[in-house]
């Protein structure tokens, strides 16, 4: 049995992320997407996991780890959608976020 992928959305601020990172941060970004969130995107691994709402920076529902970047997405079910909310470069307690720094 064949799985179906899910699709993939990018809201206007995650693109304006990914326009900020360099070209091989852009890919490993990409790749990272395609391999962890296409399929199983609710799946908790040890690089993919849901966000406490609790948390001062919460983001989106999931977050996936690719070495020190950051993708924030949250998962329309129903549609089977995933949205990328936004897009990160963490150092040590903060994510910047476009031009911005937030701490995490």
């Amino acid at each position: 049995m064949k799985r179906e992928p899910y699709a993939l959305d990018f809201t206007k601020q995650a693109s304006q992320h990914i326009e900020l990172l360099e070209a091989g941060e852009k890919t490993l970004v990409f790749d990272a997407i395609d391999r962890h969130v296409t399929y199983e995107p609710t799946t908790r691994t040890r690089n993919r996991k849901p966000m406490s709402r609790d948390k001062e920076m919460y983001i989106a529902p999931w977050e996936l780890r690719v070495r020190d970047l950051r993708v924030y997405y949250g998962v329309k079910e129903s549609d089977r959608i995933v949205v990328i909310v936004a897009v990160g470069k963490k150092s040590r307690a903060r994510v910047k976020l476009g031009n911005r720094w937030i701490r995490s």
